[in-house]
């Protein structure tokens, strides 16, 4: 059974009762894809849920940040099961 849970939005989430700790932009993201799960989120809309921090101006930084989180969190970030590409439109965190 794998399980994923935000943890109080601090600075880890648990998956299969174990803490993986996130880096504050990470955390928006995850709480982006936790507000709006089964919906396609495109990369301008997630830019504005989870703003970059420091020097990361442009769309692609995004692309970035979900290969980041998904190492974190998938088991094969290679075949990603939790965010899913919808290419040409944007990323997908399915409902469970």
């Amino acid at each position: 059974d794998d399980r994923r849970s935000v943890a109080g939005m601090t600075d880890a989430i648990a998956a299969d009762g174990v803490a993986i700790p996130l880096t504050p932009m990470e955390l928006d993201l995850v709480a982006a894809f936790a507000t709006r799960a089964g919906q396609v989120i495109g990369r301008d809309e997630l830019l504005d849920l989870a703003p970059p921090r420091g020097d990361e101006p442009f769309d692609r930084s995004i692309d970035s940040r979900i290969t980041r989180l998904r190492r974190r969190l998938e088991k094969d970030a290679a075949k990603p099961e939790l965010i899913k590409t919808i290419r040409g439109v944007g990323y997908l965190y399915p409902r469970r």
